[in-house]
């Protein structure tokens, strides 16, 4: 399933606090499909009160006002998709009965900030699972290679139904300029979906994307995120816990080098009783790189016996990294359990020691401890191909930064002998 990509406003430059991002979501003001985004107009008055700054605690780490100064075109991209049997696809103008009733309690959700809600920009495509379908090959979701200079929009929805399950791999990023990416998911009873998403933006790039899902009474959702490209990149997971018995897993691993920034934010909301929550966000930093995590837990009233857990574990390769993390937990119900916790640190020298000893080299201790500590965000998982596909995201990604590291040591020891001769 394949298609071109659309260019929205022809226009030079993306500049002036959004004023061509602004054209080009008015452009699409009457558009197919807007009369079941609530929010548009909203956010169409939101890009034009001008563009978000440092002052504001959702931006307060991410250097985004450099995006402002760049020469993007707002393009409403295209999807690919590898659908597995039984699985149905359609547009989301082309919805119609108990699809389009998901769709639309999915799209009355505002994004968590403008720039995801660039993502349905077009008439997004809709896959849907019927009841009791569960195909043993996953679904793929690919974005299109993009241009360098575009800000590539695009976004898509998934409806799953009563007792079916589905298994989803997603890979975005490539070389584009910038791109907003929206995945929006509904889980019906006693459905389970494991999804694997996979951010690998050039190294040029600023990318943010949204993922929201609503999850029915003994549903399970798992989410695995792994985080690796792109000069800036932000993503939001917004789960909602609407049925007792719902289960939600959301698990991290984030790598960045040289002067990335990765911010991660997550909102988890118990609506209702007799559900769970867990969240293990790990981040491995290097060189002059930050990351971002904030994870809100938020347990209403009614909720009843719910349970949550969060936790941020993260390492700092240099010195010059940095990390800003900041769990929360808002509880306004009694008799329930939750917890969060968050840590940094460096790797530990006393298992360095103990691999040495055993004859290992330095290098492969390092990758050892690297690759223990990243790969534990794929432990919700059960699907083996989405093990095997993230688990060799992972390693590839570990290895790059732990060479890059290695040479950059071995270049600053160089200059420092040097000046000391």
């Amino acid at each position: 399933m394949t298609g071109s990509s659309e260019v929205l406003h022809q226009t030079p430059s993306l500049s002036s606090q959004g004023a061509l991002v602004l054209e080009a979501w008015k452009a699409l003001g009457s558009d197919v499909g807007s009369s079941e985004v609530p929010w548009r107009q909203d956010l169409t008055q939101d890009f034009a009160r001008g563009w978000p700054s440092a002052r504001e605690e959702a931006w307060k780490y991410s250097p985004i006002a450099k995006l402002q100064e760049s020469s993007l075109r707002p393009l409403a991209d295209e999807l690919r998709f590898e659908l597995p049997e039984g699985v149905q696809a359609c547009r989301m103008s082309a919805a119609s009965g108990v699809v389009l009733d998901r769709v639309r309690d999915l799209m009355k959700i505002s994004p968590a900030h403008r720039f995801n809600a660039l993502a349905w920009l077009s008439d997004p495509w809709v896959v849907f699972v019927p009841r009791g379908v569960s195909p043993q090959a996953p679904l793929r979701v690919h974005a299109p290679r993009g241009e360098v200079n575009a800000w590539s929009c695009a976004g898509w929805l998934l409806v799953v139904d009563e007792d079916a399950r589905l298994n989803v791999v997603e890979q975005y990023g490539a070389q584009v300029g910038a791109l907003s990416w929206g995945t929006r998911m509904f889980l019906g009873s006693g459905s389970r979906v494991e999804h694997l998403r996979m951010q690998g933006a050039g190294v040029e790039a600023w990318g943010f994307a949204e993922s929201i899902a609503l999850v029915s009474e003994n549903a399970h959702y798992v989410q695995v995120q792994v985080s690796t490209g792109g000069k800036m990149c932000r993503e939001d997971a917004d789960v909602r816990l609407q049925g007792g018995g719902g289960q939600a897993h959301l698990d991290a691993t984030f790598m960045a080098r040289n002067e990335q920034v990765l911010d991660h934010r997550t909102s988890i909301e118990h609506e209702v009783g007799d559900t769970q929550s867990h969240q293990l966000y790990k981040g491995l930093l290097a060189d002059r790189s930050r990351g971002i995590f904030n994870g809100r837990v938020l347990i209403r009233r009614d909720a009843i016996g719910a349970n949550a857990a969060q936790l941020s574990q993260n390492l700092l390769l240099s010195p010059t990294a940095e990390i800003n993390t900041k769990p929360e937990l808002q509880i306004d119900a009694d008799d329930v359990k939750a917890a969060h916790g968050a840590a940094v640190g460096q790797l530990d020298k006393e298992h360095l020691f103990y691999l040495r000893s055993r004859g290992i080299s330095e290098a492969k201790a390092k990758e050892v401890l690297l690759l223990g500590f990243a790969l534990e965000a794929l432990r919700g998982l059960q699907d083996a191909e989405l093990m095997r596909v993230g688990r060799a995201w992972i390693e590839t990604e570990a290895n790059v930064l732990l060479t890059e590291r290695d040479t950059s040591l071995g270049a600053e020891a160089s200059r420092t002998s040097g000046s000391a001769t």
